[in-house]
């Protein structure tokens, strides 16, 4: 189900111009955790005040409740694989690791990004869409809405069953992680979107035609 969040934008103006805003950037990706009902999340390396911190976690038949004191995004649960997305806008001292619950699961994972150059209040997305399937060759992301321009796309995905890191992110987006421990695969991807509209489903080979998958797609907002 498509959500968007509810924001309001602020703009620079100079003199009677509007200065268009500069779309988030990542930061860098903390190492992937693996679990079963709870997950040890690492921070991310240089992070800073008002960074957006993204936690992603994934498994089978879980439910997911967010680390303390972020605030998680609706998550997909179909009963095969399943995924869910939490944000936080850092204070800039945070350190260590998170603990994201994710109860009656098997071969749980989990990652934390960090996105610079996000809205400062508010929820900091939009366009918030997901898909899932119980088995196929590639994962494939739902389209998402975007209301505003030079947002950043951002692409979690999780799979069962694999074992293959070469498989390359979907056309116009730059991998930011793509690990496989012990036959799970973790990848996020990301892309500026420079214009407001519809970001086109994209997909991303998988390793394994046959794997349950979870895919979970959102738009950072600029500041």
């Amino acid at each position: 189900m498509l959500m968007l969040a509810r924001t309001t934008f602020l703009r620079t103006r100079v003199g009677s111009a509007v200065v268009p805003s500069t779309p988030p950037t990542f930061v860098a990706a903390g190492a992937v955790a693996s679990g079963t009902t709870s997950l040890s999340i690492a921070y991310y390396a240089g992070l800073a005040a008002d960074d957006i911190a993204l936690v992603f976690a994934h498994s089978f038949g879980a439910t997911f409740t967010a680390p303390s004191g972020f605030t998680q995004i609706t998550p997909v649960a179909n009963g095969t694989w399943d995924g869910a997305v939490s944000w936080k806008r850092l204070v800039g001292s945070e350190s260590g690791s998170v603990t994201y619950s994710t109860a009656g699961g098997a071969n749980s994972r989990g990652v934390m990004i960090g996105i610079r150059g996000a809205i400062a209040s508010g929820d900091p997305y939009e366009g918030y869409d997901t898909n899932v399937s119980d088995g196929s060759a590639s994962s494939v992301s739902a389209a998402i809405i975007t209301t505003v321009a030079n947002t950043l796309a951002v692409r979690f995905c999780g799979e069962s069953f694999s074992s293959d890191t070469s498989d390359p992110a979907p056309t116009g987006y730059t991998q930011r992680v793509n690990a496989a421990a012990s036959s799970i695969g973790t990848c996020i991807d990301t892309k500026t979107l420079t214009a407001s509209g519809t970001e086109p489903a994209s997909s991303r080979l998988m390793d394994d035609a046959g794997s349950p998958w979870v895919v979970l797609t959102l738009a950072v907002l600029p500041a």
